[in-house]
């Protein structure tokens, strides 16, 4: 299931089911691994960790 993407849902869903679908079946991954790295869903904990803030602040 692929929920909580706001209003840019319409836009986003198909790409990021393709890049989950891509990711599952070892099939090339249609976005380049920079772009996959911004998407990630804990790149806001990965950027305050490697920044040495505390993480219960979010």
């Amino acid at each position: 299931m692929l929920a909580g993407l706001g209003s840019r849902g319409l836009s986003s869903a198909p790409l990021l089911a393709e890049t989950l679908a891509s990711q599952i079946c070892g099939d090339p991954l249609p976005l380049p691994v920079d772009v996959l790295s911004e998407l990630h869903p804990s790149r806001a904990w990965i950027k305050r960790m490697n920044k040495s803030k505390p993480l219960n602040d979010i």
